[in-house]
């Protein structure tokens, strides 16, 4: 079995910690756009958001702007409440109680997945290597 030892894990969590500040401004301000610096060019991202959104497909960049700009829209966020990041099987799983106001007025909660890739700019993440993380998947169920 593979063992992370505490200095990669903290290596690994400060990659995470922009591209977490940039999922949550995008929630809590309803600015989409924002999640376009997360996605490559020219990839998809799997979006899957359950009842009563019930949506699942996979998005371009350009398509997930879009999408999220209408879900921010239609569902006002009244809270954002991140987890810490954990490392599963390489990638990054950033979980959130996500908040919303429908256009009806009732409250709804979901809990939202963020998957998170980390790419370095080496073949494997020495110390000193730069890096980044991209988003893979985005995955909401109501609580």
């Amino acid at each position: 079995m593979f063992h992370l030892g505490p200095v990669l894990v903290s290596f690994v969590l400060s990659l995470v910690s922009p591209a977490a500040r940039s999922i949550d401004r995008a929630f809590l301000d309803g600015e989409a756009a924002v999640l376009a610096s997360l996605i490559r060019p020219g990839s998809y991202i799997n979006v899957s958001f359950s009842r009563p959104v019930a949506f699942s497909d996979l998005l371009s960049r350009e398509q997930a702007v879009l999408w999220f700009r209408k879900l921010f829209r239609i569902h006002r966020t009244t809270g954002f409440y991140p987890d810490v990041p954990h490392l599963e099987h390489g990638a990054v799983i950033y979980k959130a109680r996500w908040e919303v106001e429908t256009p009806d007025r009732r409250t709804l909660a979901f809990d939202v997945f963020f998957l998170l890739r980390l790419k370095f700019s080496g073949a494997s993440p020495p110390a000193g290597a730069s890096g980044s993380c991209f988003l893979l998947q985005v995955r909401a169920e109501q609580r």
